[in-house]
């Protein structure tokens, strides 16, 4: 696998955490959590860490200055210009973007997890009671998650099956690439 830059999106429950780690831990190259990087900042900020909260927290970050908010997520990991990396939580194009731009000459490839319907109810119901299927197909960051992230995926994986296999099959794909 040459050096390049793996971006993970999908819906809350998804699995792209569980991927992206995966991957991670497999070519030992750092990992920049967006999720942590907005809790992080909710605990510098003394927020409580409620759904709520952190994805208004988010989409302030996103929307106020979306350069310096991935800028500061880099500087927080340590991050330096032309290593791999695997960047998990992309929930903006926007982000998206001004992430190729960054890690630029690096290759940039964006993986979209998607699953099941019914398994990703399921999910979501298991992982946090104030998540319910409607807020998903409502929230603005969700909707465009689905919509428009996904039209930019270079690789879309459907994380239905068995995770070990999921994750075996992913890396082999990426160990392919040239």
């Amino acid at each position: 696998m040459k050096d390049c830059v793996i971006g993970f999106s999908g819906q809350i429950g998804s699995g792209k955490s569980t991927l992206a780690k995966a991957t991670a831990n497999e070519f030992c190259w750092p990992c920049l959590s967006f999720g942590h990087y907005v809790r992080s900042m909710a605990e510098k900020r003394g927020l409580n860490m409620s759904r709520e909260t952190l994805q208004l927290l988010g989409s302030e970050l996103v929307e106020s200055d979306p350069r310096q908010f991935c800028e500061s997520a880099l500087s927080e990991l340590q991050w330096q210009a032309r290593q791999p990396l695997i960047v998990e939580g992309i929930r903006h194009v926007v982000i998206l973007n001004i992430l190729k731009e960054i890690c630029s000459p690096l290759g940039f490839y964006l993986v979209f997890v998607t699953v099941q319907k019914n398994l990703h109810t399921e999910r979501i119901l298991n992982r946090d009671q104030h998540i319910t299927p409607q807020y998903i197909e409502q929230d603005f960051t969700e909707v465009q998650v689905q919509t428009q992230l996904k039209q930019h995926a270079d690789l879309i994986i459907r994380n239905d099956r068995p995770k070990d296999i999921v994750i075996r099959e992913m890396l082999e794909l990426f160990k392919r690439m040239k």
